[in-house]
């Protein structure tokens, strides 16, 4: 046997402590040898030696043996010990993964008593621990133990290691979650331990199933310097990741994994690591997880003893902290790495798809919110929401947990994420309706007559109403509800708002209600006195006591600005725009053709697109046909590390068009007028349906489809995983495809598997120099291969949860076309709806429309909100062009601006002013933040 086939057969034949021990230090002054050119192989071989005596003469490794094989290996005693193992306790805490919310409440007190007990015991034990959410809930459900904390953490015996509310997914939060994290988690440290923002440093993200390209410029604004990760890379362990803005973070990726025991072999691969990476340290975090637990008795008992061994590494019990400002000292010896670090479990990007639009409503609306509330306080007198708005953002985050938002837990875990999403949306609810109620007071709209009518009874009309505006995508959801009717009599006065950066032209559904007059007699003019066109809609009815009517008009509002529009009782009848409700006169077949002046748009009778033409370039975009819905069923047996459906895509074992294989049932169509034509249709397939709308809107490029599933498909052995897509094949060759990701985009090679997404997905044609845009309000699984996006809608995997798909889904989707420099403006006005409110005639002193802020077409904002202090607000925003420059930010008003970071604090960043623009230079997808003070 040659040296290293002995310690192996020893290590074998080793039974109790002092055998285990003997061959453990063996083994380790090998690996010693081994990095020194083997230079002390005699050594080594000379200890081996000994013990094979032994156990030929005894049968077993005797304690005598064991010493005596210890003293010859302690002359390496030096050499071991130049190594040092910085041994890091940690507990992993899954938020609601495989239990209910109840449990981890259960499981973060137990696992921290458990943890406080071992400090006390043991005075050289150190603990470190993530997650600001498990802090909060023991403030919340145990505040004496969270005293006994604070206290570990100013000793220096308990490192808090959180700069995020949870260990969030990485690839389906926006840019904006991913920076409140980092706010709100300082801030709740720096509140209640007294942390300093920059002793925060550390982002740790052990199980996270990949990151964007985007997360060191992320992390380097919000003030963290250090990331932790296990997934997302098979390359380098120590290495500087870089962001294309040259922002740079410190990485290390866990050689082994963060869910360990202390085993006798635990420093094994300390030397040759060193030696590869020019180190002479090496962290080993330890510690039973995943439901809590953190290190046991048994775990530090070893530790203590094996740091008294001779010929062993160096041991001691420590912190993240100092192991990264270790590597930072030799920082420019690592390599570094760019682009996002993926793919991993690429079906969560499908999997619980109620989650996933949770998510995307919670952030949507946040944002929606945030924007009004600021205007409102800056400009119309309006009080700030900060306090509500923040519980709404922790709620939100929560949800962020690495197994809640990529739907790998249970029902449990499904139905404690879509409550949190109703309070949510409550505290949205509650901060934007104050934020408009402060617009309408304070303009001035005494210029339109109206009627004081005792009789009325249109006040109060429509609270709590939800849902009638049938193509809002933030409503067609179902769960954003409207502010109440003010108005009433003959004459309506409307105040529609823009909460984007950019001017927008299109068709606003809206309700007018217990109108008194004569509805076929509408008229609705702007503030000038211009008409606005509009139609009145099939339908209205009621709701309660009160009566509506519903409008679709055709509005132009200004960015982050608004409009006033007024409603009344013209001399004249409008025949046109009742057409509804007469009953037909002739029957007539029409082909299936969406047009207007930028588009044209054709289907078959299975309402598959067979051509989209654009008009600017008369180019055909679609070769075949497109635009269709299939079933698939996906294999079970998956020759995975895991056997959980909801992580792993399977391969797709058959695959059905739904539009060709099923009967379609066009149900209803209008292209009688140029401001919305759409067609709707039905299809019933297996035991499911879809029911979908495909409009298009007057000077709009895009085909919007609303679509809702009455989905009752389940897994089955015998066929395997069901999964609903959508399908866009389109008529040029492409090479790439640009996807939305935090703080901008990235582009990618083909793929056979879904990637994510957070809104859109956009492949340009070179001949044409335009593009064609798939976006979506709630749908994360993209897949870009053999010139075809596709969307996964639902995929109802059984695996830890039987069932999570089965029922009612609806969600939105986007085909569009339009220039490069164009996506962000295309997915925000798609997400973003116009909100409005109605008033009565009084003074006020704002004007009946304006903008307060407009921006350069190079940058795209990712939120406008009342700064943490309540003293003015926060702008932030991002290059969108990959190649950076000048940008510029217009606002409308007396101010003073001041560059921040993540956490609102002035940083040394050039900003200059040209009047009411202020002027700053970005790297190429840079993001900015500014704080504006009104004088």
């Amino acid at each position: 046997m040659n040296i290293f086939d002995k310690i192996t057969y020893l290590q074998e034949k080793s039974h109790g402590y002092h055998a285990i021990r003997a061959t453990t230090q063996l083994r380790y002054a090998y690996r010693i040898s081994e990095v020194n050119d083997f230079k002390y192989n005699d050594i080594v071989l000379k200890a081996a030696d000994v013990l094979l005596g032994d156990l030929n003469i005894n049968g077993s490794i005797t304690k005598n043996a064991a010493k005596e094989c210890e003293d010859i290996l302690s002359v390496l005693s030096e050499e071991a010990k130049k190594y040092t193992m910085i041994c890091i306790a940690h507990a992993h805490i899954d938020m609601n993964w495989m239990w209910s919310y109840n449990e981890t409440v259960a499981i973060t007190l137990d696992t921290f008593r458990t943890m406080l007990k071992m400090l006390r015991e043991y005075p050289q034990f150190t603990f470190s621990q993530s997650q600001a959410s498990t802090y909060k809930i023991v403030e919340k459900h145990d505040p004496e133990m969270f005293e006994e904390i604070k206290e570990m953490v100013k000793m220096g015996r308990w490192e808090v290691t959180a700069s995020t509310w949870v260990e969030g997914d990485k690839n389906m939060t926006s840019g904006e979650s991913q920076a409140r994290h980092i706010l709100y988690t300082k801030k709740y440290f720096k509140e209640k331990f007294g942390i300093p923002f920059d002793s925060i440093l550390l982002d740790y993200e052990p199980d996270t199933f990949g990151h964007n390209a985007q997360v060191p410029e992320i992390l380097e604004k919000g003030g963290i310097k250090y990331y932790y990760h296990c997934r997302g890379s098979e390359s380098h362990c120590i290495y500087n990741w870089k962001s294309p803005s040259g922002a740079s973070v410190l990485v290390f990726r866990e050689p082994d994994w963060y869910n360990t025991i202390i085993t006798y072999d635990y420093a094994d691969y300390l030397p040759s690591f060193c030696k590869k990476h020019g180190i002479d340290r090496l962290i080993r975090v330890y510690g039973v997880g995943d439901h809590g637990g953190g290190p046991t008795r048994r775990d530090i008992e070893r530790l203590i003893d094996m740091s008294t061994w001779p010929c062993y590494a160096k041991i001691e019990f420590g912190s993240y902290r100092t192991f990264f400002e270790y590597l930072e000292t030799k920082r420019d010896s690592f390599p570094t790495v760019e682009g996002e670090l993926n793919f991993v479990f690429t079906g969560c990007y499908s999997s619980e798809s109620r989650i996933k639009m949770a998510n995307r409503m919670a952030e949507d609306s946040l944002n929606t919110a945030e924007t009004l509330t600021a205007l409102a306080n800056a400009f119309a007198n309006g009080k700030p929401y900060t306090k509500g708005y923040t519980k709404a953002w922790i709620k939100t985050l929560f949800n962020h947990f690495h197994d809640i938002l990529p739907g790998s837990g249970i029902r449990e875990t499904r139905e404690h994420a879509l409550a949190y999403l109703q309070e949510v949306l409550g505290y949205t609810y509650a901060g934007r309706s104050k934020s408009l109620i402060a617009f309408a007071e304070s303009i001035d709209t005494s210029s339109i007559k109206t009627e004081d009518d005792k009789e009325s009874f249109a006040d109060g009309a429509g609270m709590g109403f939800k849902g009638v505006t049938e193509h809002n995508s933030a409503l067609v959801r179902g769960l954003e509800t409207q502010i109440v009717n003010t108005g009433c009599g003959k004459t309506r006065i409307f105040h529609i708002f823009n909460t984007t950066a950019y001017d927008r032209s299109e068709a606003l559904e809206f309700p007018i209600w217990d109108y008194p007059g004569k509805i076929e007699k509408l008229e609705i003019k702007d503030a000038d006195g211009n008409d606005i066109p509009f139609y009145i809609n099939k339908g209205g009815g009621g709701f309660w006591a009160h009566t509506c009517v519903n409008i679709t008009a055709f509005v132009t509002v200004p960015a982050f600005g608004y409009i006033t529009l007024i409603v009344k009782e013209g001399k004249s009848k409008h025949l046109p725009y009742i057409m509804y409700f007469w009953n037909p006169r002739v029957e007539y077949y029409q082909d299936f053709v969406l047009e207007n002046d930028k588009i044209v748009a054709r289907f078959d009778r299975s309402m598959q697109l067979v051509s989209l033409i654009d008009k600017k370039t008369n180019k055909e975009l679609i070769k075949d046909k497109s635009g269709f819905f299939s079933i698939c069923w996906q294999n079970h047996k998956l020759p995975t590390v895991t056997t959980g459906n909801a992580w792993v895509e399977g391969y797709v074992l058959k695959e059905q068009n739904i539009n060709e294989n099923y009967p379609v049932f066009v149900t209803e169509m209008n292209n009688g007028n140029d401001i919305r034509k759409y067609i709707c249709y039905e299809i019933e397939f297996g035991k499911s349906k879809i029911s979908a709308t495909v409009s298009l809107d007057r000077n709009s490029t895009v085909l919007k489809y609303k679509v809702d599933a009455d989905w009752h498909e389940i897994f089955t052995s015998e066929e395997g995983i069901p999964a609903l897509k959508f399908h866009l094949p389109f008529g040029f060759e492409v090479n790439e495809y640009e996807y939305e990701i935090a703080f901008g985009t990235v582009k990618r090679s083909a793929h056979n598997h879904d990637v994510p997404s957070i809104g859109f997905g956009a492949v340009h044609d070179k001949e044409s120099n335009r593009s064609l845009i798939l976006m979506t309000d709630s749908i994360y699984a993209y897949r870009g291969e053999n010139n075809t996006f596709s969307l996964t809608l639902l995929r109802a995997s059984q695996s830890p949860d039987r069932y999570p798909e089965y029922g009612m889904h609806s969600c939105n989707i986007g085909v569009g076309i339009c220039d490069k420099d164009e996506y962000f403006r295309y997915s925000d006005t798609f997400n973003y709806p116009l909100y409005f409110i109605t008033n009565t005639s009084h003074k006020g002193s704002l004007p009946l429309k304006n903008s307060f802020i407009s921006t350069s077409k190079n940058i795209a904002v990712s939120a406008l909100k009342t700064s943490e202090d309540e003293s003015g607000f926060i702008i932030r925003a991002f290059d969108i062009t990959g190649d950076g420059g000048e940008a510029f930010i217009q606002i409308n008003a007396d101010f003073e601006v001041t560059a921040v970071d993540t956490l609102e604090r002035p940083i040394d960043k050039e900003v200059s002013r040209d009047g009411s623009r202020v002027l700053v230079n970005l790297r190429p997808c840079e993001t900015i933040a500014l704080k504006v003070t009104l004088n």
